[in-house]
């Protein structure tokens, strides 16, 4: 591991910004993800874990405060008229949460492990939190509290997929409350470090990267960086499409920070703030709302939205006895260098008068500062780039974590699931690279079995990747009610048929551009005869020929109308094929075509369909149809390939319209 600077941590750093003594957290202060991260609670670190009595407080103009407590019945009691509301939106998820949190800590395009579940968590998560809050609660309380903690996200309250932000936070609070470390922040690091040295790793801080040309050879690379700083050191190697996503790369509001040291604790006006180490300072959901508009318009909030943290009431080691510290901020436009600091206090003033009196000192940072403290931190942007819907569907790009150079990865915030001390982005693009050493072993070998000479690779054209992610991304949209019926009835299928029971997905081992990938589909064969298929080998078009091999779903609903082949929009949205192309094959019937002298399977991207899929009654072999697309492909220059494509979806929506069915 290589750090730039004299320690390790990134945003996990304490110091002393004001007074001797008193000890702030640079960047990171609470850690909810700490207990609840899947990376971390499987690695038992040496860390000591402080919980405040509530994991939230936000208090309000009246004098009151809306707390968050661990249960979730307290917390639901204390929201008066709304507290049913409160449950019906959090009890079924945190039941569920164990089943959800693999699905919900990833990348947002991926095969779900339980997609059920995940459907009802999305139905509710990628609304904005405005919407959620209006139309779920009664009262101003509970909806101020839904704005504030949806503000973690940094976007308007009004964008979409704003409300997951309140959710997992609020899901979090209620699981292992919103922690932080005994003695700073810096603990996390330190306690991670440690654990790598302890299995053989090794650490050198004080050195900047500039070029990837100054890393000694390595299997992988994995780069805790943004895309601008990845651009920087890996920029010459990277191809010029991949360069231009990253390019393309938008960071979010910036921050501006504020420590305190203090003579006493903070006065507050609702004496049940003292029992949160985590409080939200903003008021009404309209202002919340307001004050989160305006980084994104280029403007700074005159009521900013402040995110506040007083762990010393909790960690004596924080300040000198008898004395305690405030770690507070607001967001700002990406880059801004103005002061908020008077706008910050006045904040705090106006629910805890007399706080100005409390000061012994404090520290400010701008977001160029933050910035040249940790240059991940662009324009002061603490979360890697800007949570939009889009942003968080493609961070940075569909396939997240895998560059284009071989071995060469990315594992900052600017990767699922986002910024946050977890592990996850990291944790999750360890096991790519490690997905990828055994794809490439299997390609080795793969590829020696279904290559009878060498073959010349067909270039997979920008105008066709537009058309394959963007019909794919739109067919997956337009037909979301009908994915959902699907499993529903796939679902009720498993559970009242024994012979049926089984996941509602697998995935078959297929060949594409020379190289293995797992082709996605609803299944629709009885976990028996998959396991002899697999066993065996074989195609499963071959099996499903036999109607007693179905499952009832797969008989009535799935093989009539090619719905089990839905999932395949995904491997067009990863890249293993395109919506048009040959129809990918096993391996092993790779390698017969192969020593027939047909490599064209090696050569071209598969596809969903193609000319050998809708053309029924020529007379001519379907390799004949697949070599004259291939042949086309390769005299085809940029849009009239797309042309050609859409000619083929064409025929392929009116064969099945027809109900004359599609060849294999």
């Amino acid at each position: 591991m290589i750090e730039a600077r004299q320690t390790v941590g990134g945003g996990l750093r304490t110091a002393e910004l004001t007074l001797p003594g008193f000890r702030h957290d640079v960047c990171s202060a609470i850690h909810p993800f700490v207990v609840s991260s899947p990376f971390f609670r499987s690695l038992d670190l040496d860390l000591s874990l402080v919980e405040s009595p509530a994991a939230l407080a936000h208090p309000l103009d009246d004098g009151s405060a809306v707390i968050v407590r661990r249960s979730l019945d307290e917390t639901a009691e204390s929201l008066g008229q709304d507290a049913d509301a409160y449950r019906r939106l959090l009890a079924r998820l945190l039941a569920d949460w164990p089943k959800l949190e693999r699905d919900v800590f990833g990348p947002l395009l991926h095969l779900p492990r339980h997609p059920v579940l995940l459907s009802r968590f999305a139905a509710t998560a990628l609304r904005s939190v405005s919407s959620v809050a209006e139309s779920r609660f009664q009262t101003g309380a509970a909806r101020a509290l839904l704005a504030g903690v949806a503000a973690h996200s940094f976007l308007p309250l009004e964008e979409r997929a704003s409300a997951s932000f309140a959710l997992v936070l609020l899901l979090m609070a209620h699981l292992g409350g919103w922690p932080f470390p005994r003695g700073g922040s810096e603990q996390i690091a330190i306690a991670l470090a440690e654990r790598l040295r302890s299995l053989g790793g090794e650490i050198e801080t004080g050195r900047e990267v500039e070029s990837l040309r100054e890393l000694p050879t390595a299997d992988h690379i994995l780069c805790d960086v943004t895309p601008r700083q990845l651009l920087r050191i890996a920029g010459d190697v990277l191809p010029a499409r991949y360069r231009g996503r990253l390019e393309r790369w938008h960071y979010g509001p910036g921050v501006f920070k504020v420590d305190y040291a203090l003579d006493s604790p903070i006065p507050w006006r609702a004496h049940e703030v003292a029992q949160a180490a985590t409080v939200h300072l903003g008021g009404t959901q309209a202002e919340i709302a307001q004050a989160e508009r305006a980084p994104w318009a280029g403007r700074h909030a005159e009521r900013p939205f402040v995110l506040l943290a007083q762990q010393s009431l909790f960690d004596d080691t924080r300040a000198p006895p008898g004395r305690h510290t405030a770690w507070a901020y607001c967001h700002v436009p990406n880059g801004s260098t103005t002061d908020m600091r008077p706008k910050i206090e006045a904040q705090i003033e106006r629910f805890a008068p007399g706080f100005a009196e409390r000061i012994l000192a404090s520290s400010v940072r701008t977001t160029a500062e933050l910035e040249r403290e940790n240059p991940n931190l662009v324009g002061g942007d603490i979360s890697g780039g800007a949570n939009t819907l889009g942003q968080l569907i493609a961070r940075p790009v569909f396939r997240p974590y895998a560059t284009p150079v071989p071995g060469l990865y990315l594992c900052s915030a600017s990767t699922p699931p986002r910024g946050g001390a977890h592990g996850l982005c990291g944790y999750l693009a360890a096991k790519a690279a490690l997905r990828e050493s055994g794809r490439r072993r299997s390609q080795a070998a793969g590829l020696a079995a279904c290559h009878a000479r060498p073959v010349a690779v067909s270039p997979y054209p920008w105008p066709k990747q537009i058309l394959d992610k963007t019909v794919a991304a739109f067919v997956l949209a337009a037909l979301s009610p009908l994915i959902t019926v699907v499993l529903v009835v796939m679902t009720l299928d498993v559970l009242f048929v024994q012979a049926d029971r089984g996941p509602l997905l697998y995935s078959e081992e297929r060949i594409s551009r020379g190289k293995r990938f797992g082709l996605l589909k609803f299944r629709t064969l009885r976990m028996g005869v998959l396991a002899e298929m697999t066993r065996a080998g074989g195609h499963a078009r071959l099996y499903e020929a036999e109607p007693t091999n179905l499952t009832w779903a797969g008989r009535r609903l799935l093989k009539p109308w090619y719905l089990d082949e839905l999932p395949q929009l995904l491997n067009v949205l990863r890249g293993d094929i395109s919506l048009v192309g040959p129809r990918p094959w096993p391996p092993e019937m790779v390698a017969r075509q192969v020593a027939e002298g047909f490599t064209y399977r090696n050569e071209i991207a598969a596809g969903l369909t193609g000319p050998a899929q809708v053309t029924k009654g020529s007379g001519r072999r379907f390799a004949d149809l697949d070599l004259d697309y291939v042949e086309s492909s390769r005299a085809l220059r940029g849009w009239a390939l797309v042309r050609r494509d859409l000619a083929v979806l064409s025929e392929t929506v009116r064969v099945i319209a027809r109900g004359e069915g599609l060849n294999y």
